[in-house]
């Protein structure tokens, strides 16, 4: 029982930090766009908030790609991010999260941790705590740029 409540508490974090970043990624890409004129155009942020919001939005690495394109996040963060949607896909379609995988392991080779962060098991308590310090950090640099004027 405990194993499952950690299952969950470690994925609530994940998909909570994916998306409010991705929400914050969003109204970026918005508010970029819109102060460059190209928004402003009638009828063309509802658009634009259509492709980066909802049912038929645009997946996330293509959003990283776009905000790395306008300047928003810089190359190591978007490669942090990837590492997060990485996890946070994980963590979506899969029920245990605390497994061990062979995956892309040859037969020789040990099985791997469904979910690592540098190259550890996410869910020994060391590198979850360094995970959570690394993508606090993130986080809030991305607030203060884009949320805070």
């Amino acid at each position: 029982m405990l194993e499952r409540k950690k299952d969950h508490l470690v994925r609530s974090i994940i998909l909570e930090l994916h998306l409010s970043i991705e929400d914050m990624i969003d109204d970026a890409i918005i508010a970029k766009l819109s102060s460059s004129g190209r928004g402003k155009r009638r009828g063309a942020a509802p658009e634009l908030r259509d492709a980066l919001q909802g049912r038929q939005a645009i997946r996330f690495p293509a959003k990283l790609a776009f905000a790395r394109t306008l300047r928003l996040v810089t190359r190591t963060e978007a490669k942090h991010l990837e590492k997060l949607n990485s996890l946070r896909n994980q963590c979506s379609h899969n029920w245990l999260l605390n497994v061990v995988v062979r995956r892309r392991t040859k037969p020789s080779r040990p099985k791997r941790p469904l979910l690592e962060y540098e190259g550890k098991k996410l869910h020994s308590a060391e590198t979850f705590e360094r995970f959570m310090n690394d993508y606090a950090r993130l986080y809030l640099r991305l607030f203060m740029r884009f949320v805070v004027p």
